[in-house]
């Protein structure tokens, strides 16, 4: 059994049970003012497109499943809220999202608008964190998870 198959929580262990996740799912962490969101690897693999909130603020977290490679982004531009989704017509290797309100292509790891409307406006990237779950629920215990808590 590798680190990695076992079900052991690093050297230190766990600090807070919380079982929400498996220990070692990985997650998409966000902190908005205060807030911590948890954005599971299993769920966003399903989803691809999550347009969701946190804080108040809206957001957009795009994930690429073949990479393990998640991106968050903020939805707002010029005072309006764009809902995403997988711009489909490109195929699904495009790596391309379309914006339902304009009907903008934008490419979805850069946040850059490239086709469109709003062609040459940039999505504004939010920091985010790739972890465990065990070590993300250790430092923000209040955590959400999407999926699980919404």
């Amino acid at each position: 059994d590798t680190y990695y198959e076992s079900d052991r929580a690093g050297v230190l262990g766990e600090f807070n049970n919380d079982d929400r996740l498996y220990a070692k799912q990985f997650v998409v962490g966000v902190i908005l003012g205060d807030v911590p969101k948890a954005y599971p690897f299993s769920q966003l693999s399903d989803e691809l497109v999550v347009n969701d909130e946190l804080n108040g603020q809206p957001l957009l977290v795009v994930f690429d499943a073949d990479s393990a490679t998640g991106a968050v982004f903020g939805r707002d531009v010029d005072g309006q809220t764009l809902t995403f989704e997988l711009n489909v017509a490109g195929g699904l290797d495009d790596a391309r999202l379309v914006d339902l309100e304009t009907g903008t292509i934008w490419s979805a790891f850069t946040g850059d608008a490239l086709e469109g409307p709003l062609t040459g406006t940039e999505l504004e990237r939010i920091s985010s964190t790739s972890s465990f779950w065990f070590g993300w629920k250790d430092f923000h215990p209040d955590t959400e998870v999407y999926g699980e808590d919404n």
